[in-house]
């Protein structure tokens, strides 16, 4: 499976990352959305992690692009506890939703 990390914490980014690859994942690395967005212009993945609070664009923001290019399988890890926002976020296009810490 190719898989894309967006995750600004780098501790985060990298256990997530090893976790995937010692699944044998092809995994991609990004630390803000449109380090994201420029690596989506050359590999097609199968499934994108996201946080929500990224130093460049909300997470929120990153999944509407995604959509307008891609029904890529997007799963959001945040902070946000609040059910509203999580239905809201499916709403927007996101598959899935895990509330950190995991």
């Amino acid at each position: 499976m190719r898989l894309l990390i967006v995750e600004d914490h780098i501790k985060i980014n990298n256990l997530l990352a090893k976790f995937a690859r010692q699944e044998h994942h092809q995994v991609k690395q990004a630390y803000c959305a449109e380090e994201a967005l420029e690596i989506m212009k050359s590999i097609n993945f199968d499934l994108i992690i996201t946080d929500l609070m990224l130093p460049d664009m909300q997470g929120e923001e990153l999944i509407e692009t995604v959509r307008k290019v891609s029904d890529v399988y997007i799963m959001v890890i945040s902070a946000k506890t609040d059910v509203n926002d999580r239905v809201d976020l499916l709403n927007l296009g996101a598959d899935d939703y895990l509330t950190k810490p995991f």
